[in-house]
């Protein structure tokens, strides 16, 4: 598995002008064979692609001179991300667009010749850099220089080896995860509140960005405001990324199966009401961490149809019942009264836990209390005994002994 480990550089003045430099110039190369493709294109209907667009690099370098300045691979990685764009069609994407000076950060790569020497990355054309080396560095393949606000970062591209998958008759700990745009729970009971910066910090964020817009355009002032505003956005996107990874972290330590819903996120963003409180909270990259974090340590990562009524099923006896929105504690008629996110959860965690172990049926699943397949999963992991399971399966107060079940196993 291709990992990034990405650290801080602290480069001279000097450094960093050069820097900047290299920056520069693969922005500029990368805008301009793009209005060549384009132009190519509206002409003959053809692309330029990558071997051409290296042989005519060569004769710009005798025209620009100031193209020299720079690393000859790193230029050369600019036209390759460039030749990747443009077939955009076949990797579902959209067709690439110009680099903007004021915009964008900027960033330059390199495949070859960089080395660590002590607490410096030498760069070839820009010297030895001081870089923060904060945990251990395994080889890397390439590394992509970037600038955040005003910090400079060094972003190594790594292969680690993924743990061998346990197997499913190894499980014997499952946790299910229920998200909504005030916190996010789990089976074992944690209501993890979100940060959501974007609502918490609305006034702030709405001032500095009315700062930029009354500045004159290119002016001093306006740089400077633009600058504060790109620090705070910073420091939101840093709280937000700090939360997923800790908490990822946690879900992913504590048990070998973690099961998930399957959201279609682009699609509820198109619901003005909810668009911002989804954009807030990160629910895909949550997701996305879980499941590389999973296969770092051999673990399985499952995620249930979206359709399956997690909120509205007793977690105790398996009844459905329609609730609102505003709705936030799960009362059933068998006594059952818990959280309603948690409830959620738990029936996701024995839905995928069902689904992964092959139990029953999905179909079946939800017309079975949900303590009797609990008990099902733990009886055949050896967890309980087959007394305790019976007690369980058929006891009213069987729903707080399942619920205290579920907590221990994991």
């Amino acid at each position: 598995m291709k990992l990034r480990y990405n650290f801080r550089l602290y480069p001279t003045p000097l450094q960093e002008h050069n820097m900047r430099q290299s920056a520069g110039n693969a922005r500029w190369l990368w805008n301009f064979f793009l209005s060549e493709n384009i132009r190519d294109y509206n002409q003959s209907k053809k692309f330029i692609f990558y071997n051409e667009m290296a042989s005519i690099l060569t004769e710009l370098k005798q025209y620009n001179e100031w193209l020299n300045r720079s690393y000859s691979q790193v230029l050369q990685q600019t036209l390759k991300d460039l030749d990747l764009s443009l077939k955009f069609k076949k990797n579902n994407r959209g067709f690439p667009k110009f680099k903007c000076k004021w915009n964008s950060n900027d960033s330059f790569r390199y495949i070859q010749h960089t080395k660590i020497i002590g607490d410096k990355l030498r760069l070839p054309k820009i010297g030895d850099v001081k870089i923060k080396i904060h945990r251990d560095l395994p080889p890397h393949s390439s590394v992509t220089i970037y600038r955040e606000v005003d910090k400079w970062y060094a972003s190594f591209v790594v292969e680690v080896a993924e743990q061998t998958q346990i197997s499913k008759d190894q499980i014997d700990s499952v946790i299910g995860i229920d998200v909504n745009a005030n916190n996010i729970a789990d089976s074992k009971g944690h209501l993890d509140q979100n940060p959501r910066c974007n609502r918490k910090y609305k006034k702030k964020l709405k001032r500095l960005q009315q700062s930029v817009s009354r500045k004159v355009k290119k002016s001093k002032n306006r740089a400077k405001a633009i600058l504060r505003l790109k620090k705070f956005n910073n420091k939101l996107k840093n709280i937000k990324k700090d939360f997923l990874h800790k908490l990822s972290n946690r879900i992913t330590k504590e048990a070998k199966l973690v099961c998930a819903e399957t959201l279609d996120i682009e699609q509820m963003k198109k619901n003005h009401l909810s668009a911002i409180a989804i954009q807030d909270n990160g629910w895909a990259s949550l997701f996305g961490l879980l499941e590389y974090k999973c296969k770092l340590s051999g673990h399985h990562f499952h995620q249930v149809n979206q359709y399956f009524p997690s909120s509205q099923t007793c977690f105790s006896c398996g009844n459905r019942k329609k609730m609102k929105i505003s709705d936030r504690t799960y009362r059933c008629s068998c006594g059952w009264v818990c959280d309603r996110d948690i409830n959620a959860a738990l029936n996701i965690a024995l839905y995928g836990a069902q689904e992964v172990l092959g139990l029953k049926s999905g179909q079946e699943l939800a017309k079975v209390p949900s303590r009797n397949v609990l008990v099902e999963i733990l009886s055949n992991r050896d967890r309980v005994s087959a007394t305790q399971a019976k007690e369980a399966a058929t006891s009213l107060e069987s729903r707080q002994f399942t619920f205290q079940l579920m907590r221990s196993t994991h």
